[in-house]
């Protein structure tokens, strides 16, 4: 059993350092639209962000956050800058068929152990910038970098996005993996904690995995 135990930690151990891998920087500056920009608004309805979060020696979850609503700027063509908001009060699960367990899941990513959104109910994300990529292996078009702001900390962050403009609408799609610990979503692992809650957030990987599903209509 002591052995188990040993093994059990290590593991742990090993897999929190390597999550600890830094995902995001200082908030940058936010790009502003000009008097010429053409102006997109979100279509909350027709967007989303997809999330997945896993333990270090079992299983995964899934599920979804709404977005509450934003905007997006081009100039000639190109996208320049943009924000939304985030309904942090919207997780869902969308891989634990049993309601029970389904609702603890998401009670407990709702409470002030992770996500804590009765005191931060509205998350953020602003463009800072916008570069295009060409020939890209895996499709990606740009490479946007932008200020997340979850538990009221603002980092940020940079992933490469596949958009699409058309006249009347732009689509946008991308997928990143932030380190929870930069937002302090740390369950488990306050100063004052002993070694056994430290060790249980050991099992849960840092990493969380954010996919982007964005359509915003010209006004």
């Amino acid at each position: 059993m002591k052995k188990l135990l040993l093994v059990l930690f290590a593991a742990g151990t090993l897999v929190a350092c390597k999550d600890n891998k830094k995902t995001s920087e200082k908030e940058g500056k936010v790009a502003e639209a000009t008097e010429t920009s053409a102006t997109y608004t979100v279509d909350a309805a027709a967007s989303t962000i997809g999330w997945k979060g896993s333990k270090v020696i079992s299983s995964s979850h899934t599920g979804t956050i709404a977005i509450e609503e934003g905007s997006l700027s081009t100039e000639n063509g190109n996208l320049t800058a943009g924000s939304f908001t985030i309904d942090m009060t919207s997780i869902k699960n969308t891989d634990i068929e049993d309601a029970e367990k389904k609702a603890q899941l998401i009670g407990h990513l709702s409470s002030e152990a992770f996500f804590g959104v009765d005191s931060f109910p509205k998350g953020k994300f602003e463009v800072t910038k916008a570069e295009i990529i060409e020939n890209d292996e895996n499709g990606a078009t740009h490479k946007i970098s932008g200020n997340l702001t979850l538990r009221g900390i603002t980092r940020e962050i940079t992933f490469p996005a596949t958009v699409t403009m058309e006249e009347d609408k732009i689509t946008a799609t991308a997928a990143t993996t932030i380190n929870r610990m930069e937002w302090n979503v740390s369950w488990g692992n306050e100063k004052d904690a002993g070694a056994r809650e430290k060790l249980k957030d050991n099992f849960i990987s840092n990493d969380i995995e954010l996919n982007i599903n964005l359509v915003a209509n010209k006004n």
